[in-house]
């Protein structure tokens, strides 16, 4: 223990404290002053380089050499009488250990929140200061494999998540494209079934074809917002990283139905069909941007940059390329090439000389008469 906590000291991002504010050196240092024999340490040789007591240390020069204070060779009865016998004799049991805890044998002790000491991390300024105090000091105690210890704190707490967001994005990011790309194709594939549309295999084919399209805008709107965040200096932290997932969302919200609608669409030209499609669609897809724009837009006037920064540009960043991708690119492209081919076998002047009303021939005033339109 005093071995990783001078290792930690003498990193650059912690301050300088002494080891004899590590509890097990302090119950050493008292079994030297207290006349327990049975408590007394062994001076045992400096192998591991720790420093003495006039470099903030404790250990002591002996001749040549140099030795430390330990207490081993007891038993777990033996070791727990010692630090009752510190508890009761010393103040800095209360300082240093208070919460080492005995079962009700009095004879094992539970060390997991024993040290009542604290590090302190100094010179952290920006996010990178705080990862690399984390990589600095977790090497001398998470991986140290001697002894399970951990660091814990706000530093850790708050900021390891900055260890890794940028790979559980992508994870995230990849999974809620495929994701997506699956409940396209289930959903278009069903309801082209459900009304008997085309052979199974040509459904199947147009569905595989639809769902790409779909999980491309997906994926081409997380990186529009990831790369906006990048440019508008938006620090990735799970706030952000949130919002850009949900843009996979809102663009699947609107490729799925001009998709869908495209292939359903009468037979003909790739123009038509599109011309088809928005026909039905530009107006609900366009209020439902304005009703999500609106929402989104009420952050804005928050009274905490934190919430303008990291949850309404992101979200707006979202909004916006979603449904320019979903709504405005998608039909621009497949309006352009005949990518996917249709699965009804209606002509376009087949379906609309059944959708189109009767015209109503308008008559004179003289009752029975009519005129040529």
């Amino acid at each position: 223990m005093a071995h990783q906590w001078e290792k930690l000291v003498d990193s650059s991002s912690i301050g300088l404290l002494p080891t004899s504010l590590v509890w097990t050196v302090a119950l050493a240092n008292w079994g030297l002053n207290a006349q327990e024999a049975s408590c007394t340490p062994s001076l045992v040789e400096n192998k591991l380089g720790l420093k003495l007591q006039t470099q903030g240390g404790f250990c002591s020069t002996q001749g040549n050499s140099s030795k430390c204070p330990v207490l081993a060779g007891l038993n777990a009865s033996q070791f727990a009488q010692c630090i009752a016998k510190w508890k009761g004799s010393s103040r800095e049991y209360d300082v240093l250990a208070p919460q080492i805890t005995f079962e009700s044998d009095g004879t094992t002790i539970r060390y997991s929140s024993a040290s009542g000491s604290a590090l302190f991390a100094i010179n952290l300024r920006s996010t990178n200061d705080y990862t690399s105090m984390i990589k600095e000091t977790r090497q001398h105690v998470d991986d140290d494999a001697s002894m399970h210890s951990w660091m814990s704190g706000v530093p850790f707490d708050y900021w390891e998540q900055y260890l890794s967001i940028e790979q559980v994005m992508l994870l995230i990011g990849g999974l809620s494209i495929i994701a997506g790309f699956v409940v396209s194709v289930g959903f278009v594939f069903s309801e082209l079934s459900f009304s008997q549309q085309g052979t199974c295999l040509k459904r199947l084919y147009v569905s595989l074809l639809g769902g790409l399209l779909i999980a491309v805008v997906s994926a081409v709107s997380l990186l529009t917002v990831v790369g906006f965040c990048g440019l508008a200096k938006i620090q990735l932290s799970g706030f952000t990283a949130m919002s850009c997932v949900m843009s996979t969302g809102l663009a699947v919200e609107y490729s799925v139905h001009v998709v869908h609608r495209f292939i359903e669409a009468p037979a003909g030209g790739a123009t038509a069909r599109i011309d088809h499609a928005m026909a039905w669609l530009f107006s609900p897809s366009a209020m439902a941007f304005v009703t999500s724009a609106v929402s989104v837009l009420m952050m804005a006037f928050s009274e905490f940059r934190f919430v303008r920064l990291y949850f309404f540009a992101p979200l707006a960043a979202a909004v916006i390329a979603s449904y320019f991708f979903g709504a405005v690119a998608l039909p621009s492209f497949m309006g352009s090439f005949e990518c996917i081919p249709a699965v009804s076998d209606e002509t376009p002047n087949e379906e609309e000389s059944n959708d189109r009303p009767a015209k109503e021939e308008p008559s004179t005033p003289l009752g029975n008469e009519k005129v040529a339109v």
